[in-house]
């Protein structure tokens, strides 16, 4: 539907009807390459199959011109004569950044036709990691534009296209505080956990939701019960009963046989489910060996078998020890500082390592570490969620507590007038507001830009909190806040109902 189909339009955020306005733009004629396009999908063998189909869907539909440039002087400014007041749309020079990315890489090394070496050599692989949404900017509108060059690019394009995670049941949103960012995770956990836990709820089929809870018993009961106690349990009792050497398997028993065939047959699975860009199951893969190990352990018991049948118990401790070299290999592309430290353990040097290993036996007199200690830690979230909080600079969300009047009291609430808003170089969502409070003009740094433009914020009366302690934001000290209610994907502006004198008190 084209907007001005729309019946009696308003804004949601002023309420105002929008206004028609002739501008001048360039285009991109998408529709001339609609049979190159449709050969080119359907010849593919390295495009998936919902990455076919859904671009194949949006072909038989009819291909429109793509505009290329926008009225915005944030951008990269139009080359095209008469298009000074333009600028290029992100679609187009986004997905060119790809191949001026690598043209710039070789510049910089005094290697300026090398970049050619990669982009027009028919056996290069592109493998591209997004959402759904962005299936056509690299199916089609990518294709299109390389097409258009008449150089000979690869188009071996590899689509990884997940659906949506969300956070706690709600969109992420970095405005409203919604999600974790990644210096904020870093400083939670190691990288491994939350590589593990992600990887674990990746959304390769359906949307999926990240909770605290699912990060909880992902680290606890997968990384620290399953996968790390079963290596200390396997590298402990090698060092105690076997003098620190893996055992020579020799009369293997039935249950035994049944895994290390499995162990072997995982391989070709988890090639496959890489292969078809579905990491998520590859690592349930992966996860049931361990789980299957553990039980093997159970069921063995070497610990009891040591003391009546060494031969047994060496038998297991083999199996157990084989099992865990193919997972550590396989988990390498997963959380790679925890499986080094596995492959280690084993007395098997991670650089050497290759993925055929996963299916070959152990050298003879292959050493394990004397002193292995804990891979993974177990995690409580509450606490992660405090520090969280500390790392804001945020108080812990908590039940709510009533107050009395006098703590209410404490809170000086009035009435502000915004006299001049700007945008904040490199900081996109915000806006650098001036608000007159009575006789004063104080600042405040606001994360309205994608809700507000700034002719609709000057002028307009507004509800702030006055005497909060001054913030640093984007380097400007923030010295009032504005009383807004967040919603799932906007913010509205608390706002007197009619006007009042600046500097009003609210009580």
């Amino acid at each position: 539907m084209s907007p001005t189909q729309l019946v009696n339009p308003r804004c949601t955020v002023c309420g105002n009807a929008p206004t028609i306005r002739e501008t001048t733009h360039w285009y991109f004629d998408l529709p001339k390459f609609t049979d190159r396009l449709r050969s080119y999908i359907v010849q593919s063998k390295t495009l998936s199959e919902n990455a076919k189909n859904f671009s194949l869907k949006m072909i038989e539909q009819g291909l429109r011109p793509r505009s290329v440039t926008r009225s915005n002087k944030w951008g990269i400014p139009s080359p095209f004569p008469g298009a000074s007041e333009s600028t290029i749309y992100v679609w187009l020079e986004a997905v060119l950044g790809y191949v001026t990315a690598t043209v710039e890489y070789f510049i910089k090394r005094k290697k300026e036709e090398e970049w050619k070496e990669w982009w027009w050599n028919e056996q290069t692989n592109l493998a591209f990691f997004i959402g759904k949404d962005n299936i056509p900017f690299h199916t089609i509108i990518l294709p299109a534009l390389l097409m258009a060059t008449h150089d000979p690019y690869s188009l071996r394009f590899h689509v990884g296209a997940t659906e949506f995670l969300i956070f706690e049941g709600k969109k992420f949103s970095k405005s409203m505080g919604i999600g974790i960012w990644m210096d904020e995770a870093l400083k939670l956990l190691p990288a491994d956990y939350w590589r593990f836990s992600l990887a674990l709820i990746r959304p390769e089929t359906k949307d999926t939701n990240f909770s605290w809870s699912h990060l909880e018993k992902s680290v606890n009961e997968e990384l620290n019960n399953q996968l790390g106690n079963l290596v200390l349990r396997v590298i402990n009792m090698i060092n105690k009963d076997f003098e620190g050497v893996i055992p020579e398997p020799k009369e293997l028993s039935g249950s035994e046989v049944s895994l290390l065939d499995k162990t072997t047959k995982a391989r070709k699975i988890v090639e496959e489910h890489m292969s078809n860009y579905r990491f998520q199951r590859a690592l349930v893969n992966i996860m049931e060996l361990i789980r299957d190990c553990n039980a093997l352990l159970n069921l063995e018991e070497p610990w009891k078998k040591v003391k009546v049948n060494k031969h047994d118990a060496g038998n297991t401790l083999y199996v157990s020890a084989f099992v865990l070299k193919a997972a550590g290999i396989m988990l390498l592309p997963f959380i790679p500082d925890s499986a080094t430290k596995m492959l280690k353990y084993l007395g098997l040097n991670p650089e050497r390592i290759e993925w055929r290993n996963i299916a070959t036996s152990f050298n003879e007199g292959r050493r394990v570490v004397k002193e292995p200690k804990s891979i993974f830690a177990k995690i409580e979230t509450h606490k992660l969620v405090e520090k969280l909080a500390a790392i804001r600079g945020e108080e812990v969300e908590k039940e709510v507590q009533l107050i009395d009047i006098q703590d209410f009291s404490k809170l000086d609430i009035r009435v502000g007038e915004i006299v001049e808003a700007e945008p904040i170089e490199g900081r996109d969502k915000l806006l650098k507001l001036s608000i007159r409070i009575g006789e004063e003009v104080k600042t405040s740094i606001a994360g309205l830009a994608k809700q507000y433009t700034v002719e609709e914020l000057v002028g307009r009366q507004v509800i702030t909190l006055t005497n909060l302690k001054p913030r640093e934001i984007a380097g400007i000290t923030s010295e009032v806040m504005l009383l807004a209610v967040p919603l799932e994907s906007d913010v509205s502006l608390l706002v007197p109902d009619k006007r009042v004198p600046v500097g009003s008190k609210i009580s």
